[in-house]
């Protein structure tokens, strides 16, 4: 028979066992733990990384009529914006530098309009602006391709690419000179000639007197129109357009876009001109037309002192404007006229909407009370002479048709149902722009007349 092993061999054989499989758990242990950890860290990264590439991009900012315009898109439109004020900011401070160098004093209103525009300009090159013109711009754009696809506007590839052409300088077909008309050498129509034209008087006991007067030669100068052409555009050729298309891609690119939106550029701007040309087209061609008398006074006494005058007819309306117009010390206190027929439209434009109502709804041939408009912030005294439905005129027909583009506009974007702004778009300005935006202030703030490059 086997010898059993002594007690303290069994001991020392369990102890060892034990040991070995205390460390082999504790080695599985920090194993499971390490991968454990691996796999958490593996799935912050990619936490990360989805955050920053892919859903932080394709968050939405806004929502039009449901379809979501994204900060990738947002982002994008901010660095599009500051790129065009840079470049027109640079374009207008040449040309502000080229003005003072000529110093030339018949430029100098030029120059101050100039300057003006630059601090408009300046003004308008802060994070906050470009921010909210980017998101601004890009609801507009998605409410004039829903409402082309909802009245079946489209535009077609060859008229993309025929204002793509004309853009960059290409013209498929010959321009047509514009004649211009030079007069010609006149041609006499009446013979020059000088005939004596004698009358005699015959006086007593004097010899006879004689006058005689020349006939003045006439000459009727006829023009005639000579087509002689004006300077036309060149147009480029086609590897020039081909070069043009590919810096206007390679623009686009450098701002975040794909290739495309070069093209979709485009087409946007020609879907907003058939819109407006639909829109124009339904403009109405007559309107509440007004004739009517009115005071414009600058303070409140002396349009009340009017307004009592008047309604106690201790004054009339005629002898109120000229007042009016004839008061000028210690200062001016307004003016007044007789207004012929005048649109609805161009009476809002020019008067505002509080001397609209008071004409729309105000009797004939009584003055109103104290009016004051919201528009210029002065008072009127009107009295309504006439109100008709009449046609309007081109220029009121024009501001109509642009009107009603505009209006709807308006009313889209303040329709909180159809445009949902979701995020300020200053919150999600990218730091590269923050930087270059911050860079463009600064310069300002020096006193320099450059902006930076846009794409640096």
């Amino acid at each position: 028979m086997p010898k059993k092993p002594i007690l303290s061999q069994r001991v020392l054989e369990q102890h060892t066992l034990s040991r070995y499989e205390r460390e082999r758990r504790t080695h599985k242990f920090v194993l499971i733990g390490s991968i454990v950890v691996a796999v958490v860290v593996v799935l912050l990264i990619g936490a990360a990384v989805f955050q920053r590439l892919v859903y932080e991009p394709n968050r939405a900012v806004a929502a039009v009529n449901g379809e979501k315009i994204s900060v990738a898109q947002v982002q994008s439109r901010m660095r599009l914006e500051f790129a065009d004020l840079t470049y027109t900011f640079n374009q207008l401070a040449s040309s502000v530098q080229q003005i003072k160098q000529g110093n030339d004093p018949n430029q100098s209103f030029l120059l101050q309009f100039y300057q003006q525009q630059l601090q408009q300009m300046a003004s308008q090159g802060s994070a906050e602006q470009i921010s909210s013109k980017a998101l601004d711009a890009l609801i507009t754009d998605d409410l004039v391709r829903q409402e082309a696809r909802r009245r079946g506007l489209t535009v077609s590839q060859d008229e993309i690419q025929q204002e793509i052409e004309k853009s960059i300088g290409y013209y498929r077909v010959t321009l047509t000179p514009f004649p211009t008309y030079t007069p010609a050498t006149p041609e006499s129509t009446a013979a020059a000639t000088a005939t004596p034209l004698t009358t005699s008087v015959q006086l007593t006991g004097t010899a006879p007197l004689s006058r005689t007067a020349a006939l003045t030669p006439t000459a009727t100068a006829t023009p005639k129109p000579t087509a002689t052409p004006r300077l036309q555009p060149t147009s480029i050729t086609l590897a020039e357009l081909q070069q043009g298309k590919d810096r206007g891609v390679q623009f686009y690119t450098s701002l975040g876009y794909p290739a495309s939106e070069f093209q979709t550029t485009y087409e946007t701007n020609l879907l907003t001109k058939k819109v407006q040309d639909a829109m124009a087209s339904e403009a109405p061609t007559m309107t509440e037309q007004y004739r009517f008398d009115y005071l414009r006074l600058n303070n409140v006494q002396s349009a009340t002192l009017y307004a009592d005058q008047l309604a106690a007819n201790s004054i009339t309306f005629e002898a109120a404007i000229s007042q009016a117009n004839t008061i000028t010390r210690p200062e001016p206190i307004g003016s007044g006229a007789v207004q012929g027929w005048t649109s609805n439209v161009a009476v809002e434009s020019q008067f505002g909407n509080e001397v609209l109502a008071a004409l729309t709804g105000g009797a004939l041939n009584k003055p109103s009370g104290v009016i004051t408009s919201a528009l210029s912030g002065e008072f009127y005294v009107v009295m309504p002479l006439e109100k008709a439905v009449r046609p309007l005129d081109a220029a009121d027909l024009s501001q109509e048709q642009s009107k009603a583009y505009t209006d709807w506009l308006a009313a889209q974007k303040a329709d909180t149902n159809k445009v949902q702004r979701l995020v300020d778009p200053l919150t999600i300005v990218p730091t590269d722009l923050k930087n270059r935006i911050t860079q463009f202030q600064s310069q300002l703030a020096g006193g320099s007349q450059s902006a930076p490059s846009s794409t640096q």
